[in-house]
């Protein structure tokens, strides 16, 4: 069987569980994407201090934390949940390189998250994104997310609003 042009892409990627050492790659994925939003400030000792332990941070929570990385091991995909009620989980910090979109590594992680909560009884999963973050909306849209009525205002650096989005497992 012949594998298809995104297997061959996603194939230059590893995903695997964070550990505590990740923080510092997630934390330039993050500001990277950050960067490509005008009015998105990065302050990462204000606004992100779990990334100094960011898998004990999510386990601690009862939550997973994965990365994607490259063949060169820099860190070029991240996303995590924790539980938030009984049968659902929030995904956080789902974020991918600019280098590395359009190959399908985006849909990975976000499987391997779904697949994740659903093995371990939850039925649904829920999320907050910016509204600036226009691909990700379409992106979560595109895989079956169902944007919610309701909006948050965030006390951030960034004064970001967010909207919610839903998927039934």
């Amino acid at each position: 069987m012949t594998a298809t042009r995104d297997q061959l892409k996603t194939d230059m990627f590893k995903i695997r569980l964070a550990t505590d050492d990740d923080g510092d790659g997630v934390g330039a994925l993050i500001k990277a994407a950050f960067d490509e939003h005008p009015g998105c400030i990065y302050d990462r000792a204000v606004e992100f201090p779990e990334l100094d332990a960011i898998a004990s941070t999510f386990r601690s929570k009862s939550g997973q934390f994965w990365i994607a990385e490259s063949q060169n091991g820099e860190i070029v995909g991240s996303g995590g949940y924790i539980p938030t009620v009984d049968d659902e989980v929030e995904l956080h910090k789902v974020y991918l390189a600019r280098a590395a979109r359009g190959s399908g590594l985006a849909l990975q992680i976000l499987q391997k998250m779904e697949a994740d909560a659903l093995a371990k009884g939850f039925a649904r999963v829920t999320l907050w994104t910016d509204t600036r973050f226009l691909s990700g909306q379409r992106f979560y849209e595109k895989n079956g997310y169902t944007q919610q009525p309701e909006t948050r205002q965030l006390d951030d650096l960034s004064h970001s609003e967010e909207f919610n989005y839903i998927k039934n497992l």
